[in-house]
């Protein structure tokens, strides 16, 4: 891209051609051009090599040509700003005009600012109107009343970033004409609430830090290839607890205790047992079943 030379000030290695549009009409022959793909909308003079220079206007948008931002040369016009033909020409106070296009005509109407910027068109025919601040940018102010934006279609936004501040509440519904908020989420000054019928989440890593989580679900299925817990205090507290697993180690470095009204062990190899003192006591009856029994 040509703006990558000018953000190095260097030469090219060859004439580069690049779209740019007319910010200032200086002399007519050394004009103020910002290139369309300049990111920082930096201003350069370039000479124009047009037949008619005059003929150029703010806001037209004119093919550049150099290989060096101090040799720039205008050679042609992609896009103009001139009135169309049987248009009238009204002047605004402080400068700006408005084309109204004659009354047989598809053309827009349109208001233009002194430097000759469009700032809003009037489509008559499709009813499409087009704002446009440049750089000085679009306040909607209500100090005491509402401010409401209603599409029966769509509404969409696109920014380099987008912000939204509320003081108390804000919130964002999806609502349906018969069945009504399907899903809402709800953002107050100390709480977020989402009430939704599904949710769905992809990302490559997740971190959470939580306070205090409590979790209430009727079901919970969870596919983990590995997981890693540590934990203070653990407790669970379930009415059965069903465990099924092809290897099982557990490393206790103190007590490990189990308090049950009953324990069955089904060993269908060998039962290993092996400790430095083995205390096996019971109330009433101890009974030892086998084939053969070896002792020593």
């Amino acid at each position: 891209m040509f703006s990558e030379m000018l953000d190095q000030r260097q030469v090219s290695a060859g004439t580069c051609f690049n779209p740019a549009e007319v910010i200032d009409l200086g002399n007519k022959q050394s004009l103020l051009i910002r290139f369309l793909d300049d990111p920082a909308e930096r201003e350069f003079s370039a000479k124009s090599a047009l037949e008619n220079p005059a003929a150029l206007q703010c806001g037209d948008h004119v093919l550049v040509a150099g290989d060096h931002p101090q040799t720039l040369y205008i050679i042609g016009v992609l896009s103009s700003r001139r009135p169309a033909a049987g248009s009238s020409i009204a002047a605004l106070p402080g400068g700006g005009v408005a084309e109204i296009p004659a009354a047989t005509s598809s053309d827009a109407l349109r208001v233009l600012s002194p430097a000759g910027e469009l700032v809003m068109e009037y489509h008559c025919l499709t009813g499409r109107i087009h704002l446009n601040a440049g750089a000085g940018g679009i306040e909607f102010s209500s100090e005491l009343g509402d401010i409401s934006f209603r599409s029966g279609k769509q509404i969409r936004m696109e920014a380099d970033a987008v912000s939204l501040q509320a003081r108390h509440t804000m919130t964002l519904d999806i609502a349906h004409t018969l069945r009504g908020i399907l899903s809402s989420l709800r953002l107050t000054g100390e709480s977020t609430r989402l009430r939704t019928a599904k949710i769905g989440v992809e990302t490559a890593q997740c971190d959470l830090q939580l306070d205090q989580a409590n979790l209430k679900s009727d079901l919970v299925h969870a596919e983990i290839d590995k997981i890693k817990l540590k934990s203070r205090r653990s407790e669970v507290s379930v009415e059965t607890l069903i465990t099924r697993a092809k290897n099982v180690y557990q490393t206790i470095e103190e007590l490990c205790q189990h308090c049950c009204g009953r324990l069955r062990m089904i060993v269908r190899g060998t039962w290993h047992s092996r400790s430095q003192n083995t205390h096996l006591h019971t109330q009433e009856d101890f009974k030892v079943k086998a084939d053969q029994i070896h002792l020593g």
